[in-house]
């Protein structure tokens, strides 16, 4: 059998606007509710029956649907389609009918503890809808924190944590039946209002100095500049709507949070029960966090200095507005990069607006990577990181960036055809010819090894002796020695002349580990009649291909033109 016990944790409500009676029978509420260290234990153990049995200590409550752990449960089987046995044992330290979401807590406990034991892919989100099902407070019982509550309470909005507080909880001994408080529960009635219909109309008018008068800085100057940012962040209609409705429920309850937590509302009591309400402006913060270093920041134009944190550079008392960002650094392979520039809105104040730059760069793969000991060069210049089986991972590369590989191979040191890093969307690339310069034989030197080689081919045509052929591969040799012991060269006798290769035409490449180079060739020699002795001169034209096996060799060799030698053609070698 599989069992878990974990703690369900009460809430406290640090606001409660109840804003009015739904077509369904429910209040429509905002609320900011917070976690406390007030539990229950609940354990729920997995068994080998069917249904689902509870049972309580520390407090005289029902064990059967009335029970929200047990409507939780049955809940949770129907969505999932589970038919196993539940156990559920409580614990109470929760008061009852306290509003502190004892039952709500039992059930999202109980659902948690389901999900880990049965369904442990099973989303939050998912649990939560679950939990709605249940009761209003249960989706904040799974999630927890500091949440603000709208709707029923089912419409989570999470807040930044509340400061470590300390609260005393007392219970009278009556109970409070939370539906019989709305039902008698009415709005309160205002006697002042900030002049919202005002700053829409500026911000709708896009009239800074206007909505410069209207507005009280909080802990920055209210400013031309400033107010000109912000007016360029409504100039939406829905988002003016938005702001509106945040203002005026704000108004109800000082504590409502809204989707632009720079702008508020602030109450001032005078006297007599009257109050003065302000529009009031907070600074924010900008977190620009970005993989690349010597970032800057610019807004609209203008530098900004931040400080250096863990996360990245932080700036702080920034007016709320759009603003136009630009952002420069330099990558991890030393490229000097400028992102896009960026249009932004900084409207919260509650945490810094995260920006990553809109750099263009990427964390890129590269394959087909010859050997782990290469070095990958961005741009020219070599980098740290070493391919591994092949593959080699490159961090922060530019867009647009050439990628190389240099190594030594046997026969040399090798640069390969590069690729080109052109589409941020393309992260994947491949060196697909690996070798186009470098550890090549130079013309001098293939023109050595074609005179060593054909003079011993000629050396074996006049002995018509095939051990004497050499400077080639063995199955070169093989096919050579055919033509050796044939009729057609037994009368001549050869002697050689000259042996030139094209050096505007030698082409190199590899693969599988195995390096060829080909050239055209200018082959002079003479031959004579053995009896006779009459000499003649002669000229051939030829493309050979070396082969690197422990040393270049010629490995193969066709006929060509006098035509192709000069004209060099570089398509036409293999």
């Amino acid at each position: 059998m599989k069992t878990q016990t974990i703690p369900a944790y009460a809430k406290l409500n640090l606001t409660l606007d109840i804003l009015g009676k739904r077509p369904d029978g429910y209040h429509e509420l905002r609320m900011v509710m917070q976690t406390v260290s007030l539990c229950d234990d609940v354990t729920v153990t997995l068994t080998d029956g069917t249904g689902v049995v509870c049972r309580v200590a520390g407090a005289e409550l029902p064990c059967d649907e009335r029970n929200l752990a047990v409507k939780a449960a049955n809940a949770f089987c129907e969505a999932l389609g589970y038919h196993g046995g539940i156990d559920i044992a409580l614990t109470k330290r929760i008061p009852s009918e306290a509003g502190m979401a004892g039952g709500s807590a039992d059930a999202a406990a109980v659902l948690c503890v389901l999900r880990d034991l049965i369904a442990p892919t099973l989303t939050d989100e998912r649990l939560e809808t679950i939990g709605a099902r249940v009761g209003s407070d249960v989706p904040f019982c799974v999630r927890g924190g500091t949440q603000l509550a709208e709707g029923r309470g089912e419409r989570l909005t999470v807040l930044k944590n509340a400061p470590r507080l300390y609260a005393a909880v007392c219970k009278p001994d009556f109970p409070i039946s939370t539906p019989a408080l709305f039902q008698r529960s009415d709005r309160v009635a205002l006697t002042d209002r900030p002049d919202t219909a005002a700053l829409l109309a500026a911000l709708e008018a896009g009239d800074a100095r206007a909505l410069k008068n209207l507005l009280k800085g909080e802990d920055l100057t209210v400013s031309d500049e400033g107010a000109a940012a912000l007016c360029r962040a409504f100039t939406d209609a829905a988002q003016r709507e938005a702001l509106r409705g945040q203002l005026e429920d704000q108004v109800v309850d000082g504590g409502a949070q809204g989707a632009f937590p720079a702008l508020g509302v602030e109450k001032e009591s005078v006297f007599f029960g009257y109050s003065r309400y302000s529009l009031t402006v907070h600074s924010v913060r900008l977190l620009l966090s970005s993989p690349v270093q010597n970032l800057r920041l610019s807004l609209d134009g203008v530098p900004r200095t931040g400080e250096q944190t863990a996360d990245g550079i932080l700036y702080q008392n920034l007016f709320p507005g759009l603003y136009t960002c630009t952002v420069t650094g330099t990558t991890a392979a030393g490229q000097a990069v400028e992102g896009d520039a960026t249009d932004l809105a900084l409207l919260s104040s509650v945490e810094p607006t995260v920006f990553s730059g809109a750099l263009p760069i990427a964390d890129i793969t590269v394959s087909g990577c010859v050997n782990d000991g290469a070095v990958i060069t961005v741009d020219g210049a070599a980098v740290e990181q070493k391919p591994v089986n092949g593959v080699v991972t490159l961090p922060q590369v530019a867009v647009g960036s050439t990628i190389g590989m240099q190594y030594t191979a046997p026969w040399g040191a090798v640069t390969t055809a590069s690729v080109q890093f052109a589409d941020k969307t393309v992260t994947t690339l491949a060196f697909e010819n690996p070798v186009t310069e470098g550890g090549v034989p130079a013309a001098g030197e293939l023109n050595t090894l074609l005179t060593a080689h054909y003079a011993a081919y000629l050396d074996a045509l006049n002995n018509q002796d095939t051990a004497l052929i050499s400077g080639c591969t063995e199955e070169y040799k093989a096919a050579l020695a055919q033509g050796v012991v044939s009729d057609t060269h037994k009368a001549n006798l050869y002697v050689m002349g000259t042996a030139e290769c094209n050096p505007a035409a030698i082409k190199s490449t590899a693969a599988d580990g195995t390096a060829r180079v080909s050239c055209y060739v200018k082959l002079t020699y003479t031959h004579s009649d053995r009896e006779s002795h009459e000499e003649t001169p002669a000229t051939a034209y030829r493309v050979y291909t070396f082969t690197w096996a422990d040393g270049w060799k010629v490995s193969a060799s066709a006929d060509s033109t006098e035509e192709a030698y000069n004209t060099a053609s570089m398509d036409a070698l293999p």
